[in-house]
């Protein structure tokens, strides 16, 4: 439904009047050309129960030939037959699984899910092909009908070779539909041997590092002490039970690079070695299972979040997953060094000119004794005041990155008010060049800005250096 200023909104469940599928609807989709593709048929997977009849995990980044493969085969060695259609853009497939009966879609994607956590064991699976099934939803969402996939064989991307089932050469088979005739149905049972097998081991998603809430208590219920105690030290992720390696799957020795984030080469790392440092930055995501417990959309709400990144050659992994990283390695019998490339900063001279209370003074303590951390804590703990009190003893020019513009200017009075900085500051210019009068007097010794601005910036000033 358009609205007059264009935008596009869903049309009311109630409202949706849709075109009845006939026999000369399918004919157009498999033999009309049409360069608008407006006779393309789609399938909306699940049911009105939330049972489906087959399933279909996307792949379509690079390397989604070897990802596919790697994927039919490890169904293979479940007893499972899949088979594989290339995508209508010809640049991605689906593997797909027909069922014998109707199965519940959650105990379909259940299975799908332990499948490519086996096999991204063998090769690198990317973490949002789990967000890429048909369907993507365990139960049908209120007022919707799930996610949408393309019938195969369309004409116009068939006369170039694609929406095609293909061998594992990528060849299309001669004739597609003697092929399809011939597919081997997955029963019921093969389905839940899987999903069983999966959630007695390391369950579905294979090996993550686990989300814990930093004041733990029962819930609608808080105790006296979560007002006064945050929690300190590396963050409120910790690891999951990790993955078990041999020293066959890792190098004798290992040089892992600290900067803005542990660059950890590939090299002589196997595909399980390095699918088990990825997960250590790698945990299922409480938002898709809180929308989809109350069959809410999950469009752009990704099962698995990962915080790493990834080059040709190296794995990057956020800093505070350095001790797990290193007891991995380790214990596969690995010798891991570090070498320290980070940005130590410019020196300054800072005073801190208030004073703490007991709960503060002991949380700025423990904060001290980490190079990295993350401080959670209650609305009017004071966070800002202990901030200031760690740049003081730190003594270290300091970025501060903020999400909302009335939030930096409460910083910027907090830290005039509770710092004195001596320093000569350079002059602050325009993006021109011109110099303009510095309005607050620590505009680079300690720099404020917002989230937003901050992941505008395409080169960093030098007084961030």
């Amino acid at each position: 439904m358009t609205v007059p200023n264009g935008k596009r909104v869903p049309t009311p469940s109630d409202q949706r009047r849709c075109k009845p599928l006939t026999d000369q609807v399918l004919l157009d989709h498999f033999t009309k050309r049409d360069s608008q593709f407006h006779n393309v048929v789609g399938l909306y997977p699940l049911s009105k129960d939330s049972k489906v009849w087959f399933l279909a995990i996307d792949f379509d980044d690079d390397g989604w030939k070897e990802e596919i493969i790697v994927t039919k085969r490890v169904c293979e060695n479940h007893g499972l037959h899949p088979i594989m259609e290339r995508s209508r853009s010809g640049d991605g497939g689906h593997l797909c699984m027909f069922f014998s009966e109707e199965i519940e879609a959650a105990q379909a994607r259940e299975m799908g899910t332990a499948l490519l956590s086996e096999a991204a064991q063998k090769t690198h699976i990317r973490f949002r092909s789990y967000d890429r099934m048909f369907p993507n939803q365990d139960l049908l969402p209120s007022g919707g009908f799930g996610n949408l996939i393309a019938l195969p064989l369309q004409r116009l991307a068939r006369d170039a070779g694609n929406s095609v089932f293909v061998d594992e050469q990528f060849n299309p088979y001669a004739d597609q539909w003697a092929f399809l005739d011939s597919v081997r149905r997955i029963t019921a049972q093969q389905v839940n041997a899987i999903a069983t097998l999966a959630s007695a081991n390391t369950g579905p998603l294979g090996n993550l590092a686990k989300f814990d809430s930093p004041i733990p208590h029962a819930v609608g219920q808080e105790k006296e002490t979560d007002k006064q105690a945050p929690t300190t030290g590396n963050g409120s992720l910790r690891t999951g039970s990790r993955t078990p390696l041999s020293n066959a799957d890792v190098p004798e020795t290992i040089t892992i690079i600290e900067r803005s984030m542990l660059e950890i080469s590939k090299t002589n790392l196997t595909p399980l070695a390095q699918n088990a440092v990825r997960r250590l930055a790698a945990f299922a995501n409480p938002d898709f299972y809180r929308a989809q417990a109350m069959r809410q959309p999950v469009y752009n709400k990704p099962r698995i979040i990962y915080c790493g990144e990834e080059t040709v050659d190296s794995i990057l992994l956020p800093r505070g997953c350095r001790e797990s990283v290193a007891a991995l390695l380790t214990d596969a019998g690995c010798t891991v060094t570090f070498d320290d490339e980070r940005n130590q900063g410019k020196r300054i001279r800072v005073k801190f000119i208030g004073s703490l209370r007991a709960p503060q003074s002991e949380a700025a303590k423990t904060m001290l004794e980490y190079d990295d951390g993350i401080l959670v804590a209650p609305t009017g703990f004071g966070e800002t005041v202990i901030a200031a009190d760690l740049i003081a003893k730190r003594k270290t020019n300091t970025l501060i990155i903020i999400r909302s513009s009335s939030l930096m200017e409460q910083w910027r009075d907090r830290l005039e008010q509770f710092l004195t900085v001596k320093a000569k500051l350079p002059p602050l210019l325009t993006p021109t060049g011109r110099i303009i009068r510095r309005q607050h007097r620590y505009g680079h010794e300690l720099c404020r800005d917002t989230s937003q601005g901050y992941c505008r910036l395409r080169t960093f000033p030098d007084y961030l250096g």
